[in-house]
């Protein structure tokens, strides 16, 4: 049978009762244990340090020098649209009370964000002479719910006869990268190959080796061959994500210019990808510009200024007409704290917002997943999961009326046999399919096709991808190979017939 739809697997809820952040070398304050996600010692939020007392500094550093932090990402807190960081700042004194920052780490889109991720970060000591400095790393995540992490680790260093930089010198200073593999970010625009004898669907997006300068180039992969194919005649410059890892900036780029991660759309009537980009203001503003690239000329196309202000943050955009776009924003509740309301809006190609429908959505289902519109029966449908459920993955479907402009449902979803993390509409028959590894945790899961009823919840079983049939040996080199071969996100897409045996 022919089935149309292109599925992103991602697993999306976190706890906030579960550990973070912890720095590993040099060794932080207190108790420290990363053997675990929902380690207490790596839950701190008081300021400066996680309200841990100063200790003996254990480690002396040479001033002048680079040396390497080692920390845990122990839950991964990315926000859609509002990309947060991570930064280690130094303080000259034990009281801890002023820091001068000395790098910044872009957030990551883990997917999974039970997750925990080792990182290494090259740091340029000052070349300063201290015998109790205070290295305070932090976790900024601007997830909604989640407060500001903390860590501190107490230093000596030894001062050099060399000129070097300063703390002010490195100040302004963007992250490293934290690998030596080369990246590619895909940005999906599907697309008939009419030199293949099947259906064939193409990803779209862009692809660089963060030990090089020379820009990105903009490349596109045959799901059916796994080829990878360059587009772009010129490279592009610009950061993916909110860090230099993420990216090849150009020496002449402004700081803090980078594309939204996870948010990008084409229009089904012209071969455009249209993107969010950051650009200007400090690290902490949210996008600004909409930025379109032509698929056939492989070129930027155009540039243009959201015009109207926007208080909370894009989370999405959806295809809808042919320069006019569905969008969501999240925001908090002005009047509530901890309460979060949804914009459903249009955003056309020019910058132009239209805000149409704002739902309060609580406190609960404020973790966006996925949207997705049926344009034949004018519905948008959009998965939000549950922040405090890190293990269930618990998660409501709001379903919106497009002509109307009104919220037709908004459902919790029963996900005791099968969780799901984002949905596609079937246009042939206007149903809603997901694919499902069954329930959190299994170490060989199973994984199905599914179907969500938006009406009610219910999650039903349609048939089996890839039965529980497979060794161990086997599922690791598949990881390794997908792992090397697959997007770290998938944007947006068009459906097209894929053939599938039932």
């Amino acid at each position: 049978m022919l089935l149309p739809i292109l599925l992103l697997l991602t697993m999306g809820a976190v706890d906030r009762t579960s550990a973070h952040l912890c720095i590993i070398s040099p060794v932080q304050r207190g108790s420290i244990n990363i053997q675990q996600a929902g380690d207490s010692s790596c839950f701190r939020h008081q300021s400066p340090c996680g309200g841990q007392p100063a200790e003996d500094p254990k480690v002396s550093l040479i001033g002048g020098k680079t040396t390497f932090i080692k920390f845990q990402q122990n839950f991964n807190h990315y926000e859609v649209g509002y990309p947060g960081y991570m930064d280690i700042a130094l303080s000259t004194s034990p009281d801890a009370t002023t820091f001068s920052t000395l790098v910044v780490i872009g957030d990551r889109y883990e997917h999974a964000q039970w997750n925990q991720q080792n990182y290494t970060i090259p740091v340029v000591i000052p070349n300063i002479k201290c015998s109790h400095c205070v290295l305070r790393m932090r976790y900024v995540s601007n997830k909604p719910g989640e407060e500001i992490f903390y860590q501190c680790s107490d230093v000596t260093i030894l001062k050099q006869n060399m000129p070097t930089l300063t703390t002010s010198d490195l100040s302004d200073q963007l992250n490293f990268p934290t690998g030596l593999e080369r990246l590619n970010k895909f940005l999906v625009r599907s697309n008939r190959d009419s030199n293949s004898v099947r259906d064939s669907t193409q990803l779209y997006g862009f692809s660089w080796d963060i030990l090089q300068t020379s820009g990105s180039d903009l490349i596109s992969v045959d799901t059916n061959t796994g080829e990878i194919t360059k587009k772009s005649y010129e490279p592009f410059y610009f950061n993916m994500g909110i860090g230099v890892m993420y990216g090849t900036p150009s020496p002449m780029a402004q700081s803090y210019k980078f594309l939204m991660d996870q948010i990008a759309c084409h229009s089904r009537k012209i071969p455009y990808i249209f993107l969010l980009e950051h650009r200007n203001g400090n690290i902490t503003a949210t996008p600004n510009k909409i930025l379109w690239i032509d698929l056939e000329a492989k070129v930027i196309a155009g540039e243009y200024e959201i015009k109207q202000p926007i208080s909370g943050h894009f989370i999405a955009l959806s295809p809808y007409q042919q320069s006019n776009f569905l969008s969501l924003v999240l925001e908090e509740d002005t009047e509530k704290k901890g309460s979060y309301n949804l914009t459903f809006s249009t955003l056309d190609y020019m910058g132009n917002y239209q805000k149409e429908l704002t739902v309060t959505i609580g406190s609960q289902f404020i973790n966006y997943l996925w949207a997705t519109p049926d344009l034949t029966k004018q519905l948008y449908y959009v998965v939000m999961g549950d922040e405090n459920s890190a293990r269930d993955l618990k998660a409501s479907i709001l379903t919106y009326n497009i002509t109307k402009k009104a919220l037709v449902t908004s459902m919790p979803l029963d996900v005791s046999n099968y969780t799901i993390s984002s949905v596609q509409v079937y246009e042939k028959t206007g149903k809603l399919l997901a694919v499902s590894p069954g329930l959190f945790g299994q170490e060989m899961p199973a994984w199905s096709l599914v179907e969500v009823d938006p009406t009610t919840g219910n999650i039903s079983f349609v048939m089996d991808i890839a039965p529980q049939v497979f060794s161990l040996s086997t599922m690791e080199e598949l990881s390794s190979t997908w792992t090397k071969r697959m997007a770290l996100f998938i944007t947006c897409f068009e459906l097209q017939a894929i053939p599938l045996t039932s």
